[in-house]
């Protein structure tokens, strides 16, 4: 990765940082330091490997979608078509009555 793509990286951060409400993943509500806190944790007690300042070099959150999304949200519901649509499908009185 050049120089010039993390620099734009850093600087499409910056401007979402500039606005607080925007520096979340916009399904789960996480910021990027409690995505790696929680990452940070969960490799510790069972990978071992990642250090805390490792997660420096990780961007837990994409600016390239029409919002921020967590690599986990996106993973999570891009590994499960069948699960969100049958989810979706759903009418609310059946899911939450």
């Amino acid at each position: 990765m050049g120089y010039e793509c993390i620099a734009n990286k850093f600087q499409q951060y910056l401007s979402k940082i500039n606005k607080i409400s925007e520096d979340k993943c916009c399904i789960c509500n996480r910021t990027s330091e409690e995505l790696k806190k929680n990452f940070y944790e969960y490799t510790k007690n069972n990978v071992g490997v990642v250090t805390e300042s490792d997660l420096d070099e990780i961007f837990l959150l994409s600016y390239k979608t029409n919002r921020p999304v967590c690599f986990a949200c996106y993973y999570g519901i891009k590994q499960n078509p069948e699960l969100i649509r049958g989810i979706l499908e759903k009418h609310e009185n059946e899911i939450w009555d």
